[in-house]
């Protein structure tokens, strides 16, 4: 069975924004830095790692994003997000 491709094209600048309670729509994204020995490091040197905790901080005033997806009433989709272009 031959597997079909679907030639999907999306308009970034189009797509529904996150927005945080505090109203802005930047989020940056969240690390913990581990440290590892010279031992364990294949160079043989210490250092830091960092380790993506799948985390998105609000760039204003730093609340974690609330990042579970919309729910869907009778096929429609719940957009709790801002447009882009204020609306």
């Amino acid at each position: 069975m031959e597997k079909q491709q679907f030639n999907l094209k999306i308009d970034l600048k189009e797509l529904p924004r996150k927005t945080c309670d505090c109203g802005s729509t930047t989020f940056a994204p969240c690390v913990e830095l581990g440290y590892i020995t010279a031992l364990q490091s294949p160079q043989g040197k210490a250092g830091f790692l960092a380790i993506q905790q799948g985390i998105y901080l609000c760039v204003t005033c730093g609340k974690p994003a609330d990042l579970s997806l919309p729910q869907e009433k009778d096929n429609v989709i719940d957009l709790p997000f801002s447009k882009r272009n204020g609306g």
